[in-house]
């Protein structure tokens, strides 16, 4: 029962001059509403540029005293640091300190130095032959990928050419815009599309085309889907050009497998004739022949 079980969904919308309006249900619970207006936006789009203009005026340079005032601090602290007093001030620097024993800051020199290690012979051996190890074992695992990136090339892909021809031949083209033709029914019987009170108001134009488009619409009132819309001239001008309805949708579980386990089947089919031209291809490197309006085809694309 679940699978046969009808989701219905509903969309109210109008469409005017000025915005438009759509308000979407689900059943009988409205889900999201949305509305936007055409001339509103205009007019922000109008004001934006003169808010930029305003924002992007320079701002006032500085007076000139300031840039004067900072030239002058460098030289005033240069006299300050070139005063006598400062010199006096100033602690003892390093002649006492270099006048102290010679023997004390030879051993302090000594004792700074680092000691040397002597390194014996037999790490030495041990760390070349880690070393040769790690170049065995680089050379092991360079050789690996050398093979696999040569089984990997053994198989040949397409050419540009060759992609574009199968693609472009006839019997294949023939049957990928048949499957092409039977997934868009599907997505058609895939929903239960219904339209009502809908209606098209406020179209002008002169008597004659008018008189026109009122009789076409009486026509096509005998059939589905366009019949259910109603197109009302202004014979007096009076009323804006808008368009107003509702749509109907119902879905099942059932319709969704369906329309899923068709879609997958066709393109499989499609993919499986494609590879097989491709091996054939790639086997034999005979192409199959092309019409004349095909080979331009196949021209004016690889021209691109």
């Amino acid at each position: 029962m679940l699978l046969l079980f009808p989701f219905a969904f509903r969309i109210d919308f109008e469409v005017g001059e000025r915005g438009a309006r759509a308000l979407f249900f689900f059943f009988k619970k409205k889900v999201y509403e949305c509305e936007k207006k055409w001339k509103d936006g205009l007019d922000e789009k109008r004001d934006a540029p003169a808010v930029e203009a305003v924002a992007k005026k320079p701002a006032e340079t500085p007076k000139t005293e300031h840039l004067e005032t900072s030239a002058e601090q460098p030289s005033i602290r240069s006299e300050v640091e070139d005063t006598p007093e400062k010199r006096e001030s100033l602690p003892p620097s390093s002649s006492k300190q270099s006048e102290g024993d010679p023997v004390k800051s030879s051993a302090i020199n000594e004792s700074a130095q680092p000691a040397k290690v002597k390194s014996s012979p037999v790490v030495e051996v041990s760390s070349d032959a880690k070393v040769s190890e790690s170049e065995n074992r680089d050379s092991e695992k360079s050789e690996k990928p050398a093979k696999k990136t040569k089984l990997k090339k053994e198989k040949r892909k397409l050419s540009d050419r060759e992609f574009w021809t199968i693609i472009l031949t006839p019997d294949f083209d023939a049957r990928a815009f048949k499957y092409i033709l039977k997934i868009l029914k599907a997505v058609l019987m895939l929903f239960r599309v219904r339209f009502s009170d809908c209606f098209v108001e406020g179209i002008r134009t002169d008597y004659q085309t008018m008189g026109y488009i009122a009789a076409v619409n009486g026509f096509l009132k005998a059939y589905p889907y366009v019949g259910d819309w109603d197109l009302r001239m202004d014979w007096c001008s009076e009323k804006e050009l808008r368009a107003v309805g509702s749509v109907r949708l119902s879905i099942t579980l059932l319709r969704i497998f369906c329309f899923t386990l068709e879609t997958l089947v066709l393109t499989g089919i499609l993919a499986f004739s494609f590879w097989r031209r491709r091996a054939h291809v790639i086997k034999t490197k005979e192409l199959p022949e092309l019409g004349f309006i095909r080979r331009k085809i196949l021209g004016f694309i690889l021209e691109d």
